[in-house]
């Protein structure tokens, strides 16, 4: 059991806030860094061209150490529905391939991959909600041939039981399914979130874990993927990410 940790929260006495699985309260670093943000966005003329991207590129770097990757396998989205609709948008899923998910599994982890089977003549194959709740059992008991991409958390949201995703990515290793995880309930959690991520995904292409902080203590979102899971289809192009158009000089 860890001490106390009030103290790194803006919590007054006589609040007991208990209902981080809805909203948890920033720490008083995230809010610190995010005003620092906002005064440094209240001064744009001292943002020269070689500091623009010097924040983002430390965050990916940092992230990609932590995960075992390289920095250019990170992107910072701003939820993990973001990066979970960017997988589903490239991943290849064949006619009769199944995606495999989780009775009542958190919606941003269930409607992109019911909308690919739908329009690829795939199947949502759907973990039945196991009678002992062992669904580490349960995951892989429904890992067959069939199954292209299993789309999976490590804490089934609604129950609190834990995926052991060290076994369920080797499984998925052995079949050649991509293993895409929404992280958002454990990775600021439980402290060896990173460390079964990182073991989960490896050897595995693409693996594209994602996550975001609206209930972890986590107050940023990014995901991963595999060298081969790069490039593609994107949501948006923002900013610098698109090639600068071609300026007339009529």
């Amino acid at each position: 059991m860890i001490p106390c940790q009030r103290h790194l929260f803006d919590l007054p006495d006589d609040v007991a806030y208990l209902n981080c699985a809805y909203m948890s309260p920033l720490m008083r670093s995230a809010v610190d860094a995010g005003t620092a943000a906002l005064a440094r966005k209240a001064h744009p003329w001292e943002i020269t061209p070689d500091k623009f991207f010097t924040g983002s590129d430390e965050f990916r770097a940092t992230a990609a150490q932590v995960l075992g990757c390289s920095a250019d396998d990170v992107a910072i989205v701003p939820s993990a529905s973001y990066g979970i609709a960017t997988a589903a948008r490239n991943l290849p899923v064949k006619k009769g391939q199944s995606i495999l998910v989780l009775a009542e599994q958190f919606p941003s982890n269930y409607y992109p991959w019911q909308r690919l089977a739908e329009g690829t003549g795939g199947r949502l194959k759907i973990v039945a909600w196991p009678e002992d709740n062992d669904w580490t059992a349960a995951v892989l008991d429904s890992l067959t041939a069939d199954v292209a991409i299993a789309a999976l958390p490590q804490v089934q949201w609604a129950s609190g039981g834990r995926l052991d995703l060290v076994r369920i990515g080797e499984a998925c290793r052995k079949i050649g399914a991509a293993l895409v995880l929404d992280l958002t309930q454990s990775l600021g959690a439980l402290p060896s979130a990173w460390a079964t991520c990182r073991m989960a995904c490896s050897q595995i292409s693409p693996s594209l874990p994602a996550t975001s902080g609206c209930s972890g203590l986590i107050p940023w979102g990014f995901s991963t993927s595999r060298p081969n899971g790069r490039t593609g289809f994107r949501w948006k192009r923002i900013g610098f990410s698109a090639p600068t158009p071609a300026i007339s000089q009529a």
